[in-house]
C-alpha cells in the first residue's frame, strides 16, 4: 500500500476504527458466524467502546495502533500487558484490517510495530488467541513464528456468540 503509516491511535480515530473492526469481522468470520449475526454488526454499535478505549491515554498497559494508507485508517492492532503472574508478557488483543487491505502488507506492518512495542516494553513473550478455523490468520501468525499452545482451545464470547479459539505464543 502506498504511503502506509503505523501510528498511535487517537480519539479522533474512533469512528474509522469501529468501521474497520466491523468490516474485518464481516469478511473474516463468514465461515464461523451466521450471516444474520455478521450482517447485523454495525460500526455505530462498536463506536462507544472504541471512543472509550481511545479516550484513554496510551500506556504500557494498553495500547492501540492504527495503519493509515493515504490518510485513511485501514487497520488496527490493540495490545495490553498480560494480566497475570508474568509482567513481561504482552498480549495482542486484536489485529483487524479493512478487507481491501487483506494481502497488502498492512497486517505485517502492524504486527511488526506491535512486536517492536512489546520489545521496548521489555516483554520477553507475546500471547494471542486466534479463532481455530480462521486459516488466514493462523497462517499469518504461524509464518511469523507464533506457536499454537497445545491444550489451550476454548470458547470465547464475541458479538454474543461462542467462538472456538486457540492460544499462540511467541518468544521475543
Amino acid at each position: 500500500m502506498a504511503d502506509l503509516i503505523v501510528r498511535d491511535a487517537t480519539p479522533d480515530d474512533a469512528k474509522a476504527v469501529a468501521g474497520v473492526h466491523v468490516a474485518s469481522w464481516q469478511a473474516a468470520y463468514r465461515h464461523a458466524l451466521a450471516p444474520e449475526v455478521l450482517d447485523a454488526m454495525t460500526a455505530a454499535d462498536r463506536l462507544p467502546a472504541w471512543q472509550w478505549r481511545l479516550a484513554l491515554p496510551p500506556s504500557r498497559a494498553a495500547h492501540v495502533l492504527v495503519a493509515e494508507a493515504d490518510g485513511v485508517v485501514v487497520g488496527l492492532a490493540g495490545t495490553q500487558l498480560h494480566e497475570g503472574d508474568e509482567p513481561d508478557v504482552g498480549e495482542l488483543l486484536q489485529l483487524y484490517l479493512d478487507p481491501a487491505a487483506f494481502g497488502t502488507g498492512v497486517a505485517q506492518a502492524l504486527h511488526d510495530a506491535v512486536l517492536e512495542r512489546f520489545r521496548s516494553d521489555r516483554c520477553t513473550v507475546a500471547l494471542l488467541d486466534v479463532e481455530v478455523d480462521n486459516a488466514r490468520a493462523r497462517r499469518f501468525y504461524e509464518r511469523n513464528g507464533w506457536q499454537p499452545v497445545p491444550g489451550s482451545e476454548r470458547d470465547v464470547e464475541a458479538w454474543g456468540v461462542a467462538i472456538r479459539c486457540i492460544d499462540h505464543r511467541l518468544a521475543l
